[in-house]
Formats: structure tokens, C-alpha cells, sequence
């Protein structure tokens, strides 16, 4: 396994924000959002400060990493770390110590079968999105396994994937790639939803196609893609 080096930065902006000057209408139900033509403000300078490094080919513990696919910080500082490959969350305090690690490969309380992403929740909990099946296994600020967050169901028939949460208030925002099978076709398209904290959708903002395909049976039974000619041929006589 390469080892994996993890760099914290700060990012310090050498220019101040400006006011907006788009606008906000409501339009049969929608609300819309213009954007005015010109930027608001000159190109944005961005001055990065390390904070602390850790990984490469220490030895030291927490600091042997996989697959680094996630990263959040809480407002107390600490750091999560989410290793796809080792199916785990290492923690790090402000200053970069190795404090502990959540999680582990399995699918009892606790445990990770797809770990994809992180969010944090208002309250301080870590959320751990698993795309299948897709719900967020929880830990509460001390660490402790802190029980399962319920995510959107698939619409109409089939199954999805959720990923990239992003947490405000008490609300998720997410990315979902719904695969739907009807009569052989399996269509697969992209939404971005919102959802609130009981795992209920509220609303959709957008979608859009990623393919139609014939669909197959695999191994596990799940519908996949079919190789070859989307249709049979045509008998003859």
C-alpha cells in the first residue's frame, strides 16, 4: 500500500467580499435566481497557510492511510478523515494529533459495507454516507456509534446511489444517480435533492439522463448494464 501524506491548509482570501447584484422572484411556485452578467468582484486571490502534516512513510499511529476520499472539520476543530480502502474514519485534533479511529469493514452498528462521503450534522454528529444500501451511519462528538440516518428512497422502480451530502440547518442536500427498470430498459439519470433529517425528500432540483441500456441480472441479482446490441435480432425466415 503507497503510503498517503495528508496536507492541512488554511485558506486566508486577500479580497473582501462585495454586495451581490442579481435578484430573487418567485415564479409559479419556483423560486429563480439571476445572476448579473459581470462578476462581482475581480479575480480572487487565494494565500495558503500549512497547518500541520501528516502520513507519508511514518510509522507513527493513525498515520497509515488507503484510499482518502473525505474530509470535514467540526467546529471544534478535530479533523475526519474517511479511508475508503481500510473502511474506516482516523480522527486528528486541531493541532494534527491522532486521536482515534471510527468505524471498521462489516455491516453491524457501527461498521461500513460502501462508505462514500462525510457530512457533519448541526448537533456535532459525523455522518457517514453508504451508498448501498444508502443510509449514514452516525457518531455522536465523543465518537460513540450513535445509530442510522435514513436517505431518500429510489423513485418509482429500481434502486440509488446517493453521494456528496452537504448539511445546513436541518436539512441535506445530495447527489442521487437513480437507476429505474421497466420492460428490460434500465434508465439511469441524476438528481440533486434536498431531504430533511428523517430521511423524507422535500425537493428536486435538478436531473438529468446518464444512459439507457438494456438491463441484466448480475451475480448478486442486482440489474446491470447489458454489453452488446441493445435489442435481439430480428428472426427471419
Amino acid at each position: 500500500m503507497i503510503p498517503f501524506a495528508i496536507l492541512l491548509l488554511l485558506i486566508v482570501p486577500s479580497a473582501q467580499a462585495v454586495e451581490w447584484a442579481g435578484s430573487v422572484e418567485t415564479i409559479d411556485g419556483v423560486r429563480h435566481v439571476t445572476n448579473p452578467a459581470e462578476p462581482a468582484q475581480d479575480t480572487l486571490s487565494i494565500e495558503l497557510e500549512e497547518l500541520w502534516r501528516i502520513g507519508g512513510w511514518s510509522e507513527e499511529e493513525g498515520e497509515f492511510f488507503g484510499y482518502i476520499a473525505g474530509l470535514v472539520a467540526g467546529d471544534d476543530g478535530k479533523v475526519y478523515l474517511l479511508d475508503l480502502q481500510l473502511y474506516e474514519v482516523k480522527v486528528f485534533s486541531p493541532a494534527g494529533r491522532y486521536l482515534h479511529t471510527l468505524g471498521r469493514a462489516g455491516e453491524g452498528p457501527g461498521e461500513f459495507h460502501s462508505p462514500s462521503s462525510l457530512f457533519l450534522l448541526p448537533d456535532g454528529r459525523l455522518g457517514v454516507l453508504q451508498s448501498n444500501p444508502s443510509h449514514a451511519t452516525l457518531f455522536d462528538p465523543a465518537g460513540k456509534y450513535a445509530g442510522d440516518l435514513a436517505v431518500p428512497e429510489a423513485i418509482e422502480r429500481g434502486f440509488h446511489a446517493v453521494s456528496s451530502p452537504r448539511c445546513r440547518g436541518g436539512t441535506l442536500a445530495m447527489l442521487s444517480l437513480d437507476t429505474h427498470i421497466e420492460e428490460g430498459a434500465m434508465e439511469q439519470f441524476s438528481r440533486l435533492i434536498r431531504a430533511d433529517l428523517d430521511g423524507a425528500e422535500t425537493a428536486e432540483f435538478a436531473r438529468a439522463a446518464a444512459s439507457t441500456s438494456r438491463a441484466c441480472a448480475s451475480a448478486s441479482g442486482r440489474p446491470i448494464p447489458c454489453s452488446g446490441p441493445s435489442a435481439p435480432p430480428a428472426a427471419s425466415t
